[in-house]
């Protein structure tokens, strides 16, 4: 499917200052549409190119291939390609290429459907509070798990990821996760409930065993939970929230979408 010629989106995403100030004039490229809706800059390709290459030129114009992050920006999508394009198919930043059957966004989170949400497993090894500032500037957070089921799915998440291969020093065996004690008034998760609320505390064998030194959460490759020292270096699991599409998908694209 990959190699096929389609059109395809591009979307620009706007974090640093210099963009920023383009976005305040409401100004990217003349090629380039301002949505007001969603405060991006989007661009409908009508040269036909493979997925590669798509996703190649949207980089090279300084942007990145579309999907759709929640329902108010799909909508803002289509209705803009409604009002301007007769095609009824184009490629998305989404695909299987790594594992096949595992489809993961061009910035490699791999959607849930059970769960409802969005992970990333970071290879890059990173202290707890740099993993906590990674996800928040992915509009996301340090993987919270709720349910044994939950538990399992970053267990294979975990095992499916070439960990072996990361040189350096850093703790191995563990994943940084959403909870802490850094306020020594118990386990809470970051998304501000009590750890015990969760749904899920398996804890390893006589874990937590860190007391003060060790006020920061992980997940043992088994999924049982481990208390760690905030500074140390280790692999970690972003989860961000997806709002559910609405049918809006389906009656544009039919129910061949995927």
């Amino acid at each position: 499917m990959l190699s096929k010629t389609l059109l395809f989106f591009i979307i620009v995403n706007f974090v640093s200052d210099y963009s920023y100030g383009q976005r305040d004039k409401k100004f990217f490229r003349k090629d380039y549409k301002y949505l007001e809706a969603v405060e991006g800059f989007y661009k409908i390709h009508t040269l036909h190119k493979t997925w590669s290459e798509a996703k190649r030129v949207c980089a090279l114009e300084g942007a990145s291939l579309f999907y759709p992050e929640n329902d108010d920006e799909a909508h803002a999508v289509l209705s803009f390609w409604n009002a301007t394009q007769p095609y009824r198919w184009v490629y998305v930043g989404i695909s299987d290429l790594i594992v096949k059957g595992v489809f993961e966004t061009i910035d490699e989170y791999v959607y849930n459907e059970l769960f409802g949400r969005c992970y990333k497993f970071h290879l890059n090894p990173l202290n707890w509070t740099d993993a906590y500032a990674v996800c928040n500037a992915e509009q996301s957070y340090l993987a919270v798990i709720n349910t044994q089921e939950e538990a399992d799915y970053l267990v294979a998440l975990t095992e499916s990821k070439p960990k072996d291969r990361v040189p350096g020093n850093f703790m191995r065996g563990a994943v940084h996760l959403g909870f802490h004690n850094r306020a020594n008034e118990g386990w809470q998760a970051v998304r501000g409930t009590a750890l015990d609320d969760t749904g899920y505390t398996c804890w390893g064998t006589n874990q937590p065993d860190g007391g003060e030194l060790e006020q920061c959460g992980s997940m043992f490759y088994n999924g049982l939970l481990n208390d760690i020292s905030c500074d140390t270096r280790s692999f970690f699991i972003c989860e961000h929230e997806v709002d559910t599409l609405s049918s809006s998908l389906d009656d544009r694209f039919g129910e061949t979408v995927v």
